[in-house]
Parts: structure tokens; sequence; C-alpha cells
């Protein structure tokens, strides 16, 4: 049992330690990793006094007094001196406020500025949701004055490529290189590839697995780690990784911080992150990708990640603030999340991605929580700042757009200093939510920020082929495409639509307080508000939008399956059910006999529909028909063999779109007679279908040209490039992984 003081210094006496020079530098030493520093200051003769007046505690001979700075939490241990000794008792006093509580033999007491706790030794204690922000204690010390405490060393593992294994045991988390041995992780846990990148780090979570602290993350200490199970699993599920009762935790990865770069050829892909328990994000933090995540580094990779988590203030749901920072490059494709994104924040990445010269492409996301005050549905406050470059393609939000906020990227994008002039891209991408005031349907208020206060024209922001269906609100300056704006020349809008409208106002169908759909630098826009007033109307999106489908409901771009003169729905969206590993085209194969029917998909609980087959409406083709709940396939007997190219939308959350090629053989000719007797080499009863005649084997296309959408492509050409040699096949038909080369586009 704990003996607790309070109050033992004043303000003032613990303010004059706080301010010390010793204490002030060894703060800053908590970098990289670092979750405590112990060193040594020298008290005033009356601090002195006063602990041995209050606690007992006798340091009036003793130059050299014990403190240390922690965060997060600390197992529970008995406390030994330096030189393995045991204490008698040991003394402690905080210097600071701090979430969480001090545990001593099972109480709890809080983490309070100037509380003082005395217990004896061999009493188990620890800390627990400490927290990130750094707190500051006097000793812990014995009664002579000397440092006490557990040495915990958190654990780094150094592998020569190959895999490290995950799982959870009973309370804590282990890892193994070869699924035999096992070995508990000390948080934070520091990954080594040894092989700089000749071969990569493949770290599997064999199950799912729960943070409670947050000091529960990695750290990439080199390049060429991938994380996550390179498929999923049979199921379709991802492995889930629980963040249970943790404030301010700072993300699962960390890979560069704001004093240190990040590393290349980092890889994260398919996992899932569900908070509970009132968990949440730390400042700029992310739940995948911590902030500063590929910064000033080669290529790093976030593919087919999920959370449902809330998304704090300046936070991202997949990445934190400052992604690919400094001339970093990192690509985010097939991602989303539901969570609530709050103030400045972004659904996928948040505040200022891109910042000084980095580079951010993100393809295939989409979130659908409410998007916050200045926010984006993809990306965050000041993204593509600064010399950034931010490219979206083929993303979507559906969540409602509030004030100055953006259905895809959010207020000041593109934003400058004096001859730092931003790029934002977005192309093919739509919102669905309400649009707020002084909000855009795509870009939030005030795209360029500095460079329009001060008259500057260097900045850009380009959206091309995209849509926003939600209400426009009527208060402020609020625009279909682009919220308030100023600057149109550096503001281009083009072949984009609008349906919203704004109740008794004819303004902002495309820029915010315009009534123009087409001003300098943009070309081919229409939108409802400004014209008919009549919402979403097919003749008037098909006129605009480039890639969409004419005489059935399939396009190149862009896909019509809930019926006619409803917003469209992007071809090329999230990740097939039909597949197992993330391939940018969602291609599959299979072969069977007419009369039979197809493999399903391993997802389930999707509704499916034919949007399309050899170019033509389903209707032409009575032979194919498709389960609306399971997606099987089912074929009718044929006596000719045909190959099928069929475009099936499967939808729940998310919905997809996927190519099935697939050839039906002739069937076998049966003689039949009386009573439905048939014969195939010899005579049966029951019916005539020939089970043993099944030969369907669906199949992964194999693509020797990874297919890829080229972020800037305007056309409806789907561009193909050869990256074979850039690539290299983790999984015959699966995820392509990138070798140490220079290129862009490598999903």
């Amino acid at each position: 049992m704990a003996t607790a003081f309070s109050n033992v210094l004043s303000t003032e006496e613990i303010d004059s330690v706080i301010n010390m020079p010793d204490v002030v530098n060894a703060r800053t030493e908590l970098t990289n990793g670092k979750t405590s520093i112990d060193f040594t200051i020298h008290l005033s003769d009356t601090i002195k006094q006063v602990l041995l007046d209050t606690m007992g505690l006798n340091l009036l001979g003793i130059s050299d007094v014990p403190m240390r700075w922690i965060c997060g939490d600390t197992a529970a241990h008995a406390d030994h001196t330096k030189d393995g000794q045991q204490v008698d008792n040991t003394y402690l006093m905080y210097l600071t406020d701090s979430v969480g509580t001090l545990d001593v033999d099972g109480q709890s007491h809080p983490i309070v500025k100037g509380s003082g706790y005395v217990f004896s030794e061999g009493l188990m204690h620890g800390s627990l949701g400490g927290g990130a922000e750094p707190r500051l204690l006097l000793g812990p010390m014995n009664n002579a004055g000397v440092h006490v405490g557990m040495t915990i060393t958190p654990t780094t593992i150094s592998a020569a490529g190959g895999n490290i294994y995950i799982q959870q045991g009973d309370g804590y988390i282990e890892y193994s290189l070869d699924q035999e041995s096992w070995s508990e992780i000390v948080w934070p846990c520091s990954i080594e590839n040894t092989t700089l990148v000749s071969l990569f780090i493949f770290v599997n979570f064999t199950t799912d697995i729960t943070m409670i602290s947050t000091n529960h993350y990695f750290i990439v200490l080199t390049a060429g780690i991938i994380f996550g199970n390179q498929m999923l699993r049979p199921d379709w599920t991802r492995p889930k990784i629980t963040v249970d009762g943790v404030s301010n935790y700072p993300g699962l990865v960390q890979n560069g911080t704001s004093s240190s770069n990040g590393h290349g050829f980092i890889v994260i892909f398919n996992l899932e992150i569900e908070a509970i328990n009132e968990s949440s994000l730390v400042v700029e933090g992310g739940w995948f990708a911590q902030a500063h995540f590929g910064s000033n580094s080669e290529i790093n990779i976030i593919v087919n990640c999920y959370t449902s988590a809330p998304i704090p203030d300046n936070c991202g749901g997949i990445a934190g603030s400052n992604l690919a920072k400094n001339g970093g490059f990192v690509q985010i494709g097939g991602c989303y999340t539901t969570g609530t994104i709050g103030e400045n924040a972004g659904g996928i990445v948040g505040v200022n991605a891109g910042e000084l010269g980095g580079n951010v492409i993100i393809i295939r996301c989409f979130s659908t929580g409410l998007i916050g005050d200045s926010a984006g549905g993809i990306a965050g406050r000041y993204c593509g700042g600064h010399n950034g470059d931010i490219e979206i393609a083929n993303c979507y939000s559906t969540g409602t757009i509030s004030i100055r906020g953006g259905g895809i990227v959010g207020m000041f994008c593109s934003t400058d200093a004096e001859s730092q002039f931003g790029r934002t891209e977005i192309y093919r991408c739509y919102s669905n939510g309400a649009i707020g005031e002084d909000a855009g349907g795509i870009v939030g208020s005030t795209p360029g920020g500095w460079a329009i206060r001060t008259d500057q024209t260097g900045y850009t922001v380009e959206v091309t082929n995209c849509f926003s269906s939600g209400a426009i609100s009527n208060n402020g300056f609020a625009g279909g495409i682009y919220g308030r704006s100023f600057k149109s020349a550096s503001q281009f809008a083009q072949y984009c639509y609008t349906s919203g409208l704004k109740p008794d106002v004819i303004t902002g169908g495309i820029y915010g307080g315009s009534a123009s759909d087409i001003l300098t630098n943009s070309i081919g826009n229409y939108s409802e508000e400004n014209n008919s007033g009549t919402g979403w109307t097919d003749s008037h999106a098909k006129t605009t939008l480039l890639g969409i489908p004419t005489t059935t409901m399939y396009g190149t771009h862009w896909s019509q399956p809930d019926g006619y003169n409803t917003p469209y729905k992007l071809t090329i969206a999230a990740f097939s059910p039909y597949l197992l590993s993330f391939a940018f085209n969602d291609e599959i194969s299979e072969t069977i006999v007419a009369g039979e029917q197809t493999n399903g998909p391993f997802a389930s609980g999707f509704t499916h529909k034919i949007l399309q087959i050899n170019n033509m409406a389903p209707h032409n083709f009575p032979e194919i028909a498709i389960d609306e709940e399971t997606g099987v396939i089912r074929t009718a007997i044929s006596k000719v063999t045909r190959t099928y190219q069929i475009y099936v939308y499967s939808t729940m959350n998310p919905y997809a779109v996927t190519l099935f090629t697939l050839t039906v053989n002739a069937s076998e000719p049966k003689e039949c007679y009386a009573g439905n007797l048939c014969t195939k080499g010899k005579k049966f009863v029951g019916g005539n279908r020939d089970a043993s005649a099944v030969i369907s084997a669906k199949t992964t296309k194999v693509l020797t040209n990874l297919k890829t959408i080229d972020p800037k492509q305007k056309s409806d050409a789907v561009n193909v490039l050869n990256r074979q040699q850039a690539l290299t096949r983790v999984r015959g038909g699966g995820y392509m992984v990138p070798k140490k080369v220079t290129g862009k586009y490598l999903l």
C-alpha cells in the first residue's frame, strides 16, 4: 500500500524545477521512440527540507537528485536500484499533471502535480493510461537518493527479410520468426531489415490483437518492411487491431517524426482498426500511419485499410499530418473510413499532406462520416501546401460537408508561402453530402490561401471530370465544386457537373458565389443550380462528364447501377468482393459448362447486379443471370461455347465493379428417354444434370502488364503501364510489391 501526499511543493517551487535548463534539455530527448529519460538535477536546500518534513525523504547531503521524464505507460514491476539491489522504500513525486493513474499493489492513484507517494519494497506498481504527453517525476528513488526502477528495453526485431509473425497472447502481444518460438513484445516495437531492401520483411498478423497503451505501436528503423497480411482471409476479413481505452493514441506505425526522416518502401495493407472505450488519436495523428509518415523518403504505400474510429480535429483516418513532408512520396489506395471527421481533419489523410515538396497520391478511397469545419472527405486542411503536390483520383465522400469544408479536400488546399506554390489535382471524384456555408462539393473554402490574400497566382488547383449531388447552402459562398473562391484563374474546373440546388439563389453551381459555370481556365462544366434548377438530369450529366454510360449502365469511368436519373457511381472504386488480393483493375476469369453456375464471391452481405455483358445490356443475354444475394452467375444449357465479358456491380459498404470474364463451354449432348432417364456413357437415374461435367476454376487474372489509372489522365482510355521490371509478385495473382526503383504509379 502506498502513502500519498498532496501539494508537497508550492506551484512556484515546482515551476522553478520545471524551468531548470537540465529539465528542459532532458525533455527534448524524448524522440525516436524513447519513452523515458533519467537524469539528475541540483535542488535547493529549501526544497530538500520540505521533502524531508513532508515525505521523510532526506536529500540534504545529496547533490545529484534523480529525475525522470516519461510518457506512455510503465508495466507493473518491483523496484531495484541500478546495481540490481532491492530497496527499502520507493519515493516519487509528480511535478506535472497527466491523464492515467499510478497503480500500486492493486490501488489506483491520480497523477496530479505536487502529489508524492511512498511505498515499501516488493510492492508491484506501474502506470496505466498515461497518454503521449510527457510527465515529470522527482525520483523514483530510494531513501538514500539513488535512482530506482525497472530497466525496460523496448523490443527490437532484426531480420534479413522474411516473415515476422505477430499474435495476441494472454494479456500481452508476442512475436516469432518461425511460429514455434514466441517472445513477448515490450512496446514500442522497432523493426529492422538488415538486407537493405534486397528482401522485404513481412509483418504478418496471425490473430487479431488489442493495443491498450499509447506506446503500443511499431517503429520503422530501415526500409523494406511490409505490415499486414498479403491477402485477405478466405472469409474476406482483415486482421483487426483494437485500440482499447487509449486516449491520444499516436497510430500503428511510426515512419518519420517532426525531427527525423522516414524510410522508403514501407507498406501497410489489409488491416482494420477499431477504437473502443473512448479511444482517441493524439493531435495530428493517424490510425494506421503516424504524423510525418514517409517524411523525406522514397516510395511508401498504404493499401486496403479500413477503420470505423472517429477522426479528431487535425487528424487523418488512415495517415496523420504532414504526410510525405519534405519531398517524400506516399501512395494510398483502396482505403476507407466511416468515423466522424473533425475540424480541419481528413477522412483519409490529415492536415498539411505533402507539405514542403511532398508528393501524395490517393486513389480509390472514400469516407462516409460527417465532414467537420474546414475538413475534407479525403484530405484535410492545407493539403498540397508549400510546393506540395497532391493527386486524388477515383475517390468519394457521402457525409454532410460542414462550413468551409470540402467533399474531397479541406480548406486552404495548395496554400503557399511566398514563391512556394502548391498543386492539388483531383480527377474522377464525387460527393453526395449536403454542402454547408462557404464549403465546396469537391474543394473547400479559399483554395490557395496565402496566395489569394496577397494576390499571387502561382498555386494551382485542378478539378476534372468530377460531380457533386448534395444540396448547396445559400449562406455565404458555398459551391458545387469549389467553396468560397476568389482567383478562378488558378482554380481549374473541367467537365464537372453538379445537381445540388440553392434555395432562392442562383449562384455557386460550380464556383462559390458565381452564377457562371465556366470561368477562366474552365471548360465543359454544367450545374443545375445555375441553369435548369431541376436536380440530377441524365442528359446534362452525360453531355458534361467523361466516360459515362451510354447504351448500358456501365461506362469507362462512371456507371449508373441505381437506374436512370440517379447520380453515378465510380466504375473503378473500392476492392472487389470476388478477390482476396488488391488489384488495380478488378478482373477475374472462370470456365464452366453451360447449364452450371460460377463460384460466388469471397465476401458475403453484398447485393449484386449485372451492368453490361459484351458491351450490351444484360437483357440481350437471357442465358446469363446473377443471384442478387450470392453473386453466383447462372448459365443455361447450350450447344455453343461462348465467352462473356460481364461487369458485375456489388454494393454494401463499399461498392465495387468487377470484370468477370466467363467462358461457358458447350453442354455435352445427352440422349433422354421417357421418365427423364438420360445417358452419358451409361444410364443413370436422377435427372439430366451431369454434376461431373463442372470444370469451374476461378482464378485471379495474371497481369503481365499492370493496368492502372493515371490520375492525370482526362480521356476515357485506361492507361496501361508496363511495370513488370518495377514490381515483384508477392503471390501468384496477388498484390504487387515495389522494388527500389524510381516510379510514380505503382498500384
